[in-house]
This record gives structure tokens, C-alpha cells and sequence, in this order.
């Protein structure tokens, strides 16, 4: 058996509805019934917060599909119940103003280069995708450094930051702003 590696597109309404104290499932909608029977256990789950344009978690899942129908997540259709799910397992869940920005990133990952580059988002319509595996570690990857870096700021003693701008001080930004610019920049070839 491999591995799949799915994308999941949902709200940020809906994401802090999956990872809210130990929920550990995940619901589909009615339209991903078949994409969903196919999930195994060990598969993967990245989560991009479409009203935030972020990637910001990671999760496996440890189940195969069952029927549930009763109403955690919320949608535009009052009668959909997102009855198709999965248990997972969270293995990493940043904040939305710490996360991947998924308009830097978008242009570089090879699911989405089927469409234009300003038009990347119309890859994400829909709730479940598979993709491929680099995009999935790429980003993974990214979501950890970010962690890390949190992890790190908040270590420091007497940082007072002078003014907050998106939950990052501007003192910080400062200092990291630089090294990151580069970094994105050669990345994705701005």
C-alpha cells in the first residue's frame, strides 16, 4: 500500500471545528463520497484555509471511510452534513497569521501549474484533491520551519516587540524579513 496525499480545502469556520479540543475526525462532503472511500490509514491530510488563502496543518489519517451524520461542520447548503469521514491523527497545526501563505507558494507547486498563475486558486475548487507527494513535503516542510520559528521567538526573554502587525511584531519581521525575502525569492523565482 502507498501512501495518498490529499489536500483538503474548507473554511477557517470548519478547520477550527476539526482540530477544536480531541475531535480527531475529519468530515467530506457528499461531492468527495468516492475520493473518500479510497482513503487508507497512513494517508496524509494538508489543510488549506481557503477564506485565509493559508496552508496551516497537517494530519494522518488512521481509518477507513465511514457514515456519520451528525452536524459538526457548517456549510452554505443547510442540508449537507459532510457524512463522509475519516479518524486522523493532527500531526502539526499552525495559526492562520503564522502559516504558509499560500500566494507565495501557490506558483511553485506542481498540482497547481496546470492553470494560470494568477488563477491558481481555481485548482483548489472543490473539497479533496490528490497531490503529489514533493507538494506535500514542501509544504509540510515550510509549516515546520514556521513552527520552529514561532517556538524559537516565544523562547526569547525580554522581547518586547514595539507595535504587532498580522500577530508578528515588526521588530522581528525585521529581523527576519531579509533572510526570508531571499529565501522565498529563490525558491519561486520571483
Amino acid at each position: 500500500m502507498s501512501r495518498t496525499f490529499w489536500l483538503i480545502s474548507i473554511s477557517s469556520e470548519n478547520s477550527d471545528k476539526t482540530f477544536s479540543s480531541a475531535l480527531n475526525i475529519q468530515g467530506f462532503d457528499k461531492k468527495s463520497r468516492k475520493k473518500v472511500d479510497v482513503m487508507e490509514p497512513d494517508d496524509r491530510l494538508l489543510y488549506y484555509i481557503s477564506d485565509k488563502k493559508v496552508f496551516n496543518a497537517t494530519s494522518t489519517v488512521t481509518s477507513t471511510m465511514f457514515v456519520e451524520n451528525n452536524v459538526i461542520w457548517t456549510s452554505h447548503n443547510e442540508k449537507e452534513t459532510f457524512p463522509y469521514r475519516v479518524n486522523t491523527k493532527n500531526d502539526l497545526k499552525l495559526e492562520y497569521d503564522a502559516s504558509v501563505d499560500a500566494t507565495y507558494v501557490a506558483p511553485s507547486l506542481e498540482y497547481l501549474r496546470k492553470w494560470p498563475a494568477d488563477k491558481w486558486e481555481l485548482a483548489l475548487f472543490g473539497m479533496l484533491h490528490i497531490i503529489p507527494q514533493n507538494d506535500f513535503n514542501f509544504i509540510e516542510i515550510e509549516l515546520k520551519k514556521l513552527l520552529e520559528k514561532n517556538i524559537n521567538i516565544r523562547k526569547k526573554k525580554n522581547n518586547k516587540p514595539k507595535a504587532v502587525t498580522k500577530g508578528v511584531s515588526r521588530d522581528i519581521l525585521r529581523k527576519n524579513n531579509k533572510k526570508l525575502n531571499r529565501e522565498i525569492k529563490s525558491r519561486f523565482k520571483l
